[in-house]
């Protein structure tokens, strides 16, 4: 799958007035009772970028849970009516045990909640949140892609972080309820010819 969508240039402070209407009006015209999760790498990168779409799911119906680290933005969405847990996401770079800590932490809180579909925003994200899916068979993972990351990237590709990264995503791509959305259609056929996603 491939998303195109602009992505939103308003503050986080702004974002409620900005964009929530549009999305909530969008929502209203569909029905759903289940529970979303967004895993994103911290707070303001939630408002900024998937805030609306968490709008959109909520005036459907739905329920919403934000696991981000707090950046100073947590009661902005609070004040937007999502559920919001802190979690601490370090970069590509953090240490394999601080990683393991988070991933733990991140399962746990999952397994406690068991969405019914959960987004895994951003490289950290993606990279810490899907062993989850091996233990949440009937919850949908969604890898939402925006860009390769430093982790990924030529200059990045040989430090143990970037390997590990790698594995994850090789492993996590062949299970049957993650699935990935990409911003950019490039990202797509690198991720495709690198074993990274499946296409289609």
């Amino acid at each position: 799958m491939s998303n195109t969508t602009a992505e939103s240039a308003a503050s986080p402070k702004k974002l409620g007035a900005v964009d929530q209407a549009g999305a909530i009006d969008f929502g209203r015209g569909f029905k759903t009772g289940k529970k979303f999760v967004f895993v994103v790498n911290n707070d303001r990168f939630f408002l900024t970028h998937r805030a609306s779409w968490a709008a959109a799911l909520a005036a459907s119906g739905g329920k919403v849970t934000v696991i981000a680290q707090d950046t100073g933005y947590a009661d902005t969405i609070l004040d937007l009516g999502f559920d919001y847990v802190p979690l601490h996401f370090g970069r590509e770079s953090i240490s394999l045990k601080e990683a393991l800590t988070t991933a733990i932490k991140l399962l746990l809180l999952l397994l406690k909640i068991r969405p019914n579909v959960v987004f895994l925003v951003a490289t950290a994200a993606y990279a810490l949140g899907w062993p989850a899916a091996m233990l949440l068979p009937k919850t949908k993972f969604i890898r939402v892609i925006t860009g390769a990351g430093r982790a990924l990237t030529a200059d990045g590709g040989t430090t143990r972080a970037s390997a590990v990264v790698r594995w994850g995503l090789v492993l996590s791509a062949k299970l049957r309820n993650v699935f990935s959305l990409f911003q950019l259609k490039s990202d797509q056929a690198n991720f495709v010819a690198a074993n990274l996603a499946v296409n289609g």
